[in-house]
Formats: structure tokens, C-alpha cells, sequence
């Protein structure tokens, strides 16, 4: 100033910033994507309307990008990639401005050097700072990501960096409507952002250290708090739209408490142990840097000898340079130290913004202090009254240091963007689209069980939303299914297919059983894919033919119960479609595991890169890519070895496991197609987890398929419970387990030939399941059960009979037995096994009322009396003995005490309509008509009226009543 420059108009704070944002508009624009990428697949999806759920959360964003919304979905990813790379061009730019007014008077060493009024660099290389702080944030992988493809962060980080842009303008100066504006914009952000939550009080501290004691004034608290508050009345623009809509009705008062309760569930998540401590390792690379830079310390550190002070400046410096290395080393993601790596999956953009902002800051602080220091004298004449050899080494360390970092950063991250702009995933879902039909429902679960947004699905709507298409088809979510304003958006948008089978205003939830029928409805005029490979509920009328990367829904024959066997053409068709795209999966391959190589085939970027412990990540695209294809292989070698043909299975399944290294389910698929192709079939050893078949594919090896159809039967997907024990069946052929449940299934289904089919060979050949006759029990009551529903009694009474004999001390297989003959009608078989079981324990009251029950079904009434009055002088509250002998005596015509039995019944059951029908038949019998009358009245009340005993009751009730 007492030059007559204001050093806030020259170059570095005037102009470099705008030079800065219209660079890095330029270079985003350059290497902008020109599609979806991994990162964007939802935002994306949120505005072009794929998504049934209302926003609940970025108002600014939601208002910001509405107009988007009215541009075709071909155009809507590309101007979404542009308007995010604007905001991180203004965002850059405002770091630099931030960066070149940052104060440099913090020591005594920077306030001998740098004289101007307001403490920010104005020395000849003041424009280094803030470009080695623009060049590092700029060229950071997440940053540079989410400025080439929308995601929404850019956004809300420029909400951030204006925030802090105006505290460092305010103290240039000192206008009060800075921090006004700071804090509504706060406010807007809180609104906006859980991440604004958290950082309010570094943003009150900030304040209070600006202001100083001037803060505690209570009319500058009162304008900041009411400019605060009017930031946050955007907490209530969302209900209030949402409220407002036609298609979600809910109340204003329960979308602000949803919107409220899912930020505040966000904040509290801070609180837990393990974030914390991740919290902490973030904030020593960004906030603890500011609080040292923003310390105004002393000249001197008390230490009266030169040499001591010297010692004490130069550990300081020691501490700077420390921090910058630090700093700039986070900006290449370090595992285990990177906001990129800890960040729960979050982009933690306003981490990487402070430790850009301390890289300015720090580098800015080591070209002054080692600038030589001028004397009052000097300044006049110009001449250095200190040594100089050190301040061109600095300046020349610091310039290579910056120049070093902005090379590293684009040889590392300029392949993963390159890759984002040409992402596998787009080439994936051009296969999905390549073997669809010209118009089809197209069904598609979440990625995983934790995930809701199906990823896949929002791939292919945007691949046919690019080439015109998609108006032929209607995407599905098959989680959302189960919500019944998902099939109001589903009508909307698709009112020619899809029908309105809820009303207006439901909210609730779908019965996930019933929408098998309601596909099974749509497919008689619509054809309907999934796109990949699945199980549950749709599986037990449908199954899935393969069709390279998708799958059409089929129904199950009437008469089957086990999907087909994939037909000749089918096994063509996508032989020649895995054969088409072999030669592309080894550069996939080489994406999803790009550290696999030896040290030996290293660059050297790449060995330096390993020096300093910073690796470079797999291509999230490529490896989500590789999970789906691998998913697909496992499902294709499962048809051919299905098929009988191991070696092309094998084959599937080795490069399914290249694909997705984590894919267990074809690592067990694939060790036992290698053994049963060495000729030792080898089943797998069980885990404690089962395999996710839902991402890896389906199971084709003994052991796990009989454990998958044991979880089918606890889910009741018995179908596919059945198809999974044939596959045993079929595999394994000596497993006994299975061909026993494989017999209860079928019987479960009244197929008792397949049953019996099932259970033939260990029947024929019982020495090779090792079966003994102490162990074929189950087998042989297995097999009469199939010979019963055969109408084949002999045979079935021949193979209970056998067992009986064995094993007459088998109470289970007694009880079953003689329930069987019973059901069939086999009653002298079955007092034949009562007889035998009564002549070893003649007072066993269970065989004793077995007799006796069996006697009156025989109507030996005298017989059935005797012993089931010997059951009620054991058990004299056994009231199904007391109600078999009224019936006893009922039928004996000993009415008397057929009304004397039913009359104690009636006092423990007083409305029971069996009861009130004995006293009515015995009052009917005995012509005492007002009782008969109330009595068949009561059992009319309880009866079901359609049984011929209540008709006849009805036609008695009416002709006593005339």
C-alpha cells in the first residue's frame, strides 16, 4: 500500500484464480464422460425418473438440477457430467482466491519477510502456492471422478469452499455481510448435506477466532443466527413438494420427520467408535494442518541463545515440511490413510478441499521463510543483507515438489478417468441390449441384500435411453415389487403393460407370493427377461433360459417339476455368444486386478508408487462389470455340465473366477468339474456361510446343492428344493439324504412314481447306500406311503409290516403305521399292530385308546366302550376318550350314558357344535324336541353348514320347529 499497489489487485489473487477455474474447466471438459459411470449410475437415475422413491434429501441439488429433468434421457447424463465439472472448475477457483489470501504472518520468520497490510503472499513466486494446491485438488481421483461424472459432490462441495471463501475474504475487509451470507449459505448447506451438520462447529470456532472478542456482540449473534436460520427453511422445501405431489401422498409433518430423522441417524452414525477413530486419521491431513496454520505464534520460542533458537526454528520447519509431505502424500490415496479408502464409501470431498487448502498454505510458508530477509535499509537500495544460497534451493525444491506432484497425480488417476469415460459397464450393458427382443418386461434384483439401488438395472435403462429403445421396454425392480406405490409408478410411466392393481392413496406393502401370478398374467401378452441369474419365489412357477447375459422367464410345464434341460438350439445359441466375446474378457480381467503383475513388469511410477505405499485401484467398473459376466459364466457352465458337457463347463467356470475372484460358488463349481473330470468326483467340504448365489451364481456340486435345497425347504420353495435334490441325485448318485427328501418332496407334490423312483435304487441295491434292515426304516415307510397313493395297499401293508416286525419297540413307527392303515381304511391292520403293542404294555393308554378308537370305527361298540373306558379310569380328563365313548354309546343306543359322557364334555367345551350335535341326536332320539332344538342350533352356530351332517341337522331343525 505504501507503494500505491494494493497487493489485492495484482496477478496471483485477482487473476490466477479465474485462469485456474477456466483451466480446469477446460482439462474436465477434455476428459468429461460422456455417459454413466459407476459413480453416477443413481444420481443419474434419480433425475432422469428411474426411481420410484421421492428425494428426501439435497434440496439446493433438487432445485439446482430440476430443469435437467425436462431434457431427454439421452442428453440428461451428458449435461449432468458438464454442470459437475462447472462446479468443480468454480470450486478450484475459489481455492485458489482462498489459497492466495491465506495469511503468512504465523511466525516471527514469515512476519520479517512478507510487510504487506494483510499478511498474504505478494513475494515474485506467490503464484505457486495456489496453483500447487489447485493442481493437487484437481487432479485427485475422487475429485477429478465426481467432476467428470455428476454425482452431486461438486456441488456440495462449492457450498464449502464459497463458505470458506467468504471468512478469508472477510478479513480482508471486514464487511459484516460476509459472514451473514457465510451463515445463510451454511444454513442452506446443513440442509443440503449431513456432512455440514458435522462440521458446525469447526464453523463456530472459525467465526469466534475471526472476530475475536467482537463476536460476543449481540446484534452481530442475532443477524448470524437469523441468516442461519433462514439457510435452514430449505429442510422444508422437500415435504413441502412432497406433500404437494400427486404420486406419494404423505403428510408434510411425516416427510420432515423422515427427512429429519435419516440426516440425524446420518450425524449420530459419527458418533460410533470406529467412525470416530476414521475421523480422527482424516483430520490429521486437514483440519489439525488449519488449526497449526491458523496459530499466530511468536517470534521467538524463548530461548535466549542463538543456537537454541536456530535449533527451535528448525525443528519447526522440520514439522511444516512433515505436514506437507503428509498432505500431498493423502492426495494419492494411501490405503488405510486416504479419505478415498476410510470414507465408508463416501467421497469425503471437503477433506481432500482443507488438505489442498494446507498444501498451499505450507508450501506457501517454506518459499518465504527461506527467502532471504531484506533490511530496511536493503529495501531501498535492494541489496540482501542475508545469505542467499538457500532461498533458490527452496524455491527450486518447492517447483520441483509441486511439478513432481502434478505428474504423479495424472500418471496414476489419468487411466482410471480415462477408463470412467470408456467404462465397462457401458460395454456390458450394450451386450444386455444386443440380446434383448424388440420389446420385453425386464426383471432385476438389487446387486446384493444390503444394496437397494439395482445398479444393473439403471446400466441398461440408460444404454437403451442412449439408443432410443427404451420406451419398448419396462424396467423392474423386483425389491420394490413388494411396495404398492412402486406399481403405481410402474402404471404411470408404463400404463399399456403394466396394470393398476392398487388403489390411489395405498402406502402398504405387496404379498411377495402373490406376484408370481401377476407375472405369469403379463407374460400371455408381454415378453418377460430377467437379467440375470436368480432364485425365490418366481422360481417356483417359472425358470430361466439362458440367452448370452439374459434370461427369459419361462413357465414351468404343467406336469414338471424340475426345469428342463437347456434344448440343442439354446446350447448353440450361447456357445456362439461366449465364443464371440472370449477374446475381449482378458483385458477385463487385467482392469479388475491391475496389481497382479510381478515387481519385475513394473514402470517406474509404479515402483515409486510402491515405495510410498500407494497402490492403484481396480477399475470399480470394470470389477462390478466382472462381477455380473462372472455371475452369468457360473450360470452358462452350470447348463452345459447340466447338459453332460464337463468340459466347457469347466472352461466357464475357470474364467468366472477370473472375473471375480471373490466368486466362491465357481471356485466350488470348478474344483469339482476339474475332479469329476480327473475321474475321483470330489464333493466339496461345507462352510459354516452358504455361498450368495444371488451374485455368484448358482451351485452346481453335491454338497452344496443339497445344502441349497435344505435352505429351499425352510423358505418353502419346495420346487426348487426338488430340482436342487435331483441335481444331487444326479451328481452324487450314493447320497441317501437326498433321494429321502427327494421322497417326501414328491409325495408332498402326490407324485408317488417319482417318488418311488427316487427311492428304487437303494431299495434294489440297499448294500450299496449301506443300508441294513435296522436302517430302512424310512426308506420302506417312505415307499408304502408312494404305494398307498398308488391305491397299491397290498404292497404298501407289505412293506409297513415288514418294518413293524423289526422294530416293535419303535412307538413312532407304530403310531405312523397304524395312523396309516386308519387313513385307508385298513382297520384290521391296524388292530392287528395295536394287539401286538397292547400284549407287551396292556395298560399303555395310548394303545388302549388306539383300540378302542379302532374298535368303533369297526363298530365294535362293546369292544371300543370297554377299552376306552379303561383309558378314563387312568386318565380321567382324557377328553378325546370321553368323547369317542359317547359316540360309543351314542351308536350303541345307549343313550343314557352317551348323555352322560357328552354332558361332562359340554362343561369343559361349552359352545363346542360336536358336543351340542350328540345331545341333539340323543334328545332327538328321545323325542325331547326343545332340547333337540337348542342343541342343533348350537351346533349349527359352529358347524360347516355345507356338510351333509349339517344338512340333515337343518331338515330335523325344520321339521321340529313346524
Amino acid at each position: 500500500m505504501a507503494t500505491g499497489t494494493d497487493p489485492r489487485k495484482v496477478f496471483t489473487p485477482r487473476l490466477l484464480p479465474w485462469l485456474v477455474a477456466i483451466a480446469a474447466f477446460i482439462l474436465y471438459t477434455v476428459t468429461l464422460n460422456h455417459w454413466i459411470s459407476f459413480i453416477n449410475l443413481v444420481p443419474v437415475a434419480n433425475i432422469s425418473g428411474w426411481t420410484w422413491q421421492p428425494q428426501m434429501e439435497s434440496p439446493l441439488l433438487f432445485i439446482i438440477t430440476y430443469p435437467f429433468r425436462w431434457l431427454p434421457a439421452a442428453a440428461i447424463p451428458l449435461a449432468l457430467n458438464f454442470f459437475a465439472a462447472l462446479c468443480a472448475a468454480i470450486t478450484l477457483g475459489l481455492l485458489t482466491r482462498s489459497v492466495a489470501v491465506l495469511a503468512q504472518d504465523r511466525t516471527g520468520e514469515q512476519r520479517k519477510r512478507e510487510h504487506n497490510d494483510f499478511g498474504f503472499l505478494t513475494i515474485p513466486s506467490a503464484w505457486l502456492p495456489p496453483l500447487f494446491a489447485a493442481l493437487a485438488c484437481g487432479l485427485q481421483l475422487s475429485f477429478w471422478e465426481r467432476a467428470t461424472s455428476y454425482t452431486g459432490d461438486t456441488f456440495d462441495l462449492l457450498i464449502f469452499a464459497f463458505v470458506i471463501w467468504s471468512l478469508l475474504e472477510y478479513r480482508l475487509d471486514e464487511r459484516e455481510g460476509r459472514l451473514y451470507l457465510a451463515s445463510l449459505v451454511y444454513g442452506a448447506g446443513m440442509a443440503e448435506n449431513f456432512a455440514m451438520v458435522g462440521f458446525l462447529p469447526v464453523f463456530l470456532i472459525a467465526i469466534i477466532w475471526i472476530r475475536g472478542f467482537s463476536f460476543f456482540n449481540l446484534r452481530f449473534i442475532g443477524r448470524m443466527a437469523l441468516s442461519g436460520f433462514v439457510g435452514t427453511l430449505f429442510y422444508l422445501f422437500l415435504p413441502l413438494a412432497l406433500a404437494l405431489s400427486r404420486h406419494f401422498p404423505v403428510s408434510f409433518w411425516v416427510a420432515l420427520k423422515t427427512e429429519l430423522v435419516s440426516q440425524w441417524m446420518m450425524v449420530k452414525y459419527i458418533t460410533v467408535s470406529d467412525v470416530r477413530h476414521t475421523l480422527a486419521i482424516l483430520s490429521l491431513s486437514s483440519l489439525l494442518p488449519v488449526l497449526l496454520a491458523s496459530i499466530r505464534w511468536k517470534s521467538s520460542f524463548g530461548d535466549a541463545s542463538r543456537i537454541g533458537n536456530a535449533l527451535a526454528t528448525w525443528m519447526f520447519h522440520g514439522v511444516h515440511a512433515v505436514i506437507l509431505f503428509v498432505c500431498v502424500w493423502v492426495m494419492f490415496d494411501p490405503p488405510g490413510f486416504s479419505p478415498r479408502h476410510e470414507g465408508y464409501g463416501l467421497a469425503c470431498l471437503p477433506f481432500y478441499y482443507l488438505t489442498a487448502l494446507c498444501i498451499g498454505y505450507y508450501s506457501g510458508y517454506f518459499l518465504l521463510v527461506f527467502r532471504r530477509e531484506r533490511s530496511n535499509r536493503s529495501r531501498r537500495s535492494g541489496q540482501m543483507t542475508s545469505p542467499g544460497f538457500l532461498e533458490p534451493v527452496a524455491n527450486a525444491a518447492i517447483y520441483t515438489f509441486a511439478a513432481a506432484v502434478a505428474i504423479g497425480l495424472v500418471y496414476k488417476n489419468a487411466r482410471p478417468i480415462y477408463a470412467a469415460g470408456h467404462s465397462a459397464l457401458g460395454k456390458y450393458a450394450g451386450l444386455v441390449e444386443k440380446n434383448l427382443p424388440d420389446k420385453a418386461i425386464l426383471l432385476c434384483d438389487s446387486d446384493s441384500p444390503t444394496q437397494d439401488a439395482p445398479w444393473r438395472l439403471f446400466a441398461v435403462q440408460a444404454a437403451l435411453a442412449r439408443d432410443g429403445k427404451l420406451k419398448n421396454y419396462v424396467p423392474v425392480d423386483t425389491k420394490s415389487l413388494t411396495w404398492a406405490p412402486y406399481h403405481r409408478y410402474l402404471h404411470r410411466h408404463h400404463p399399456d403393460v403394466w396394470p393398476q392393481i392398487v388403489s390411489e392413496k395405498d402406502m402398504g406393502g405387496i404379498n411377495p407370493h402373490a406376484l408370481p401370478t401377476a407375472i405369469a398374467l403379463l407374460m400371455k401378452s408381454n415378453a418377460v427377461y430377467y437379467l440375470h441369474p436368480s432364485i425365490g419365489y418366481y422360481f417356483e412357477q417359472f425358470y430361466l433360459e439362458p440367452h448370452g447375459v439374459v434370461y427369459k422367464m419361462k413357465l414351468l410345464p404343467d406336469d414338471a417339476i424340475v426345469p428342463p434341460v437347456a434344448d440343442k438350439k439354446v446350447l448353440a445359441e450361447n456357445t456362439a455368444f461366449w465364443s464371440h466375446i472370449k477374446e475381449s474378457l482378458p483385458a477385463l480381467e487385467k482392469e479388475i486386478s491391475p496389481g497382479s503383475s510381478a515387481n519385475t513388469n513394473l514402470s517406474v511410477g509404479q515402483k515409486i508408487f510402491r515405495r510410498f505405499h500407494i497402490s492403484t485401484d481396480p477399475d470399480a467398473a470394470a470389477v462390478l462389470t466382472g462381477t455380473y459376466l462372472s455371475a452369468d459364466l457360473d450360470f452358462w457352465g452350470a447348463q452345459l455340465q447340466r447338459a453332460g458337457d464337463f468340459v466347457n463347463a469347466g472352461n466357464a467356470f475357470e474364467s468366472a473366477q477370473k472375473l471375480n475372484p471373490e466368486n466362491v460358488v465357481a471356485k466350488i463349481n470348478f474344483d469339482f468339474n476339474k475332479s469329476v473330470r480327473d475321474g475321483n468326483p470330489t464333493p466339496a467340504i461345507l462352510s459354516e456361510d452358504m455361498p450368495n448365489q444371488l451374485t455368484g451364481g448358482p451351485v452346481d456340486e453335491p454338497s452344496y446343492c443339497f445344502q441349497t435345497g435344505s435352505v429351499m425347504i425352510q423358505n418353502g420353495f419346495y420346487k426348487q428344493a426338488v430340482a436342487a435334490f435331483e441335481r444331487v441325485r444326479s451328481l452324487a448318485p450314493e447320497n441317501l439324504a437326498s433321494r429321502y427328501l427327494l421322497g417326501q418332496l414328491y409325495l408332498m407334490f402326490r407324485r408317488p412314481d417319482d417318488a418311488l423312483a427316487a427311492l428304487q435304487e437303494p431299495m434294489l441295491h440297499p448294500q450299496k447306500f449301506s443300508l441294513t434292515p435296522e436302517n430302512s426304516t424310512q426308506l420302506n415307510v417312505l415307499a408304502a406311503e408312494a404305494y398307498f397313493l398308488k391305491n397299491d395297499s397290498t404292497r404298501a401293508v407289505q412293506l409297513l409290516n415288514i418294518e413293524i416286525n423289526r422294530h416293535l419297540d419303535d412307538t413312532n413307527l407304530l403310531v405312523a403305521s397304524v395312523q396309516a392303515f386308519v387313513l385307508h381304511g385298513l382297520y384290521d391292520d391296524a388292530l392287528s399292530v395295536i394287539e401286538k403293542k397292547l400284549a407287551s404294555a396292556p395298560g399303555d393308554p395310548l394303545w388302549l385308546f388306539g383300540k378302542g378308537y379302532v374298535e368303533l370305527q369297526k363298530k365294535n361298540y362293546s369292544a371300543s366302550i370297554a377299552a376306552l373306558t379303561r383309558v378314563l379310569q387312568m386318565q380321567t380328563n382324557n377328553n378325546d376318550a370321553l368323547f369317542n365313548r359317547a359316540i360309543a354309546y351314542l351308536d350303541n343306543g345307549q343313550l343314557d350314558a352317551a348323555r352322560a359322557d357328552y354332558l361332562r364334555l359340554q362343561k369343559a367345551a361349552a359352545n363346542s357344535y360336536q358336543v351340542a350335535y350328540g345331545l341333539g341326536e340323543i334328545a332327538w332320539r328321545q323325542h325331547d324336541t326343545n332340547e333337540a332344538i337348542r342343541n342343533y342350533e348350537i351346533y349349527l352356530a359352529g358347524a360347516n353348514t355345507n356338510s351333509p351332517e349339517a344338512k340333515t341337522v337343518s331338515e330335523r331343525l325344520q321339521s321340529l320347529k313346524r
